[in-house]
Parts: C-alpha cells; sequence; structure tokens
C-alpha cells in the first residue's frame, strides 16, 4: 500500500515523525529532516555552529546563534564581520562592530577586527590604533 506523503503504517494512518519531511512507509523511519533538523526521527535542531540541510553548513561569525535553517544571525556579528549571515569581512579601511568604525593612519591596513595597525603607523600618529597625533613620536 502507498501511504500519502507524511504518513506510514498498515492503514497509512501514522503521522511520520515531526519535522520529518518523508518517512519509510512501513516503520515510519524519517528518510529526510525538515531543513535545520537532524537525527534518526529529525527531533534534533542543528548544533550551534551550523544550520541548513542536513546541518551540514557552517554558520558565520554570528555575535550569538544563528538561525538553524537559513544562518541568518539575528543578534549581530562579532567585531570585524557584516552581512546578515556574518560572513563578510569589514571593506578595508573598517573595523569593528558592524564595520562603523575607520581604521586610523596605519602603514598597510588595520585589523578588521580591533583596528590595531600591525604594519605600525604613519609618520606624526601613535598607539595601536595610530589614531593620536603626535608632534615628537617615538618608535
Amino acid at each position: 500500500m502507498r501511504c500519502a506523503l507524511g504518513f506510514y503504517g498498515g492503514n497509512c494512518s501514522l503521522p511520520c515523525p515531526t519535522h520529518c519531511q518523508h518517512c519509510n512507509t512501513e516503520t515510519g523511519a524519517c528518510l529526510w529532516c525538515d531543513v535545520g533538523y537532524t537525527g534518526e526521527n529529525c527531533d534534533f535542531p542543528c548544533a550551534r555552529g551550523t544550520f541548513g540541510v542536513n546541518c551540514t553548513n557552517k554558520c558565520g561569525k554570528c555575535a550569538g546563534y544563528c538561525d538553524n535553517k537559513n544562518g541568518n544571525c539575528s543578534e549581530g556579528c562579532k567585531p570585524g564581520y557584516m552581512g546578515i549571515m556574518c560572513n563578510e569581512v569589514c571593506e578595508l579601511g573598517k573595523f569593528g562592530d558592524n564595520c562603523n568604525q575607520s581604521c586610523g593612519m596605519c602603514i598597510g591596513e588595520c585589523i578588521h577586527m580591533n583596528g590595531i595597525c600591525s604594519g605600525g603607523c604613519q609618520t606624526g600618529y601613535q598607539g595601536d590604533l595610530c589614531d593620536k597625533g603626535c608632534l615628537i613620536c617615538f618608535f
């Protein structure tokens, strides 16, 4: 007997497990889970840091959890990252939360997470962020 999608059993009256898109029509064993769920009976949301079909995608640099279905970061991104999935590095010359801070007077680029100028400062500037002017700088 062929059961309607979502049902199994001798008379096809038993529903497949919750979050199970399709189950074996005889045993009820889940054949594939809804997006964002895993486990033999699709009863576990994706583990922290993963999302999507079979929980095989890795989350971006979320400040909190990412959505187990689509990977969106509802609590925002860690410093240095942007985008709805926090998988984009700040554009050059920017750093910090929401990439809304500008780098100082660095030689080269600043670190996108904290703004530190790892290559040093241009002449006339000092400090880790090269944001403090100086008349006589000591290097």
